[in-house]
C-alpha cells in the first residue's frame, strides 16, 4: 500500500524528532511498524521514502535486431509484420503481400 508523502513525513518526524517509538507513531497514524521502520531507515541512509520495486524492464519485448530482420525480409514476415503494427497501434508502412 503506498502512503501519502505528508503522513511519511509526519511518522519519520514523530520517530527522530518527537522521540516516539516505531509501534506508537504506527498506532497512532494507523500505519504499519515495518513500514515506518522502513522509513525512517531510509532517511537515515539519505535515500528516499519511496521506492519504485517495478523493474522498469519488459522482459518478453522483441528486439530491435528481430523487428528490423521482420521489416528487411521481403514478403516472409508480412502478415507478423502486420500484427506487430496492429499491436504498436501504428500504420506507417503499407502492409502488401506482393501478389494482386
Amino acid at each position: 500500500m503506498a502512503y501519502a508523502t505528508e503522513i511519511v513525513n509526519m511518522a519519520v518526524g514523530m520517530v527522530r524528532n518527537d522521540h516516539h517509538s516505531a509501534r506508537e507513531a504506527a498506532r497512532l497514524l494507523h500505519v504499519g511498524r515495518a513500514a515506518i521502520g522502513r522509513w525512517v531507515k531510509r532517511v537515515k541512509e539519505g535515500m528516499p521514502t519511496h521506492q519504485s520495486t517495478a523493474s522498469g524492464q519488459v522482459h518478453n519485448r522483441t528486439g530491435e535486431d528481430v523487428l528490423q530482420r521482420i521489416k528487411d525480409a521481403p514478403g516472409r514476415f508480412l502478415p507478423a509484420l502486420g500484427c506487430l503494427q496492429k499491436l504498436a497501434g501504428c500504420n506507417a508502412l503499407p502492409i502488401t503481400s506482393g501478389k494482386n
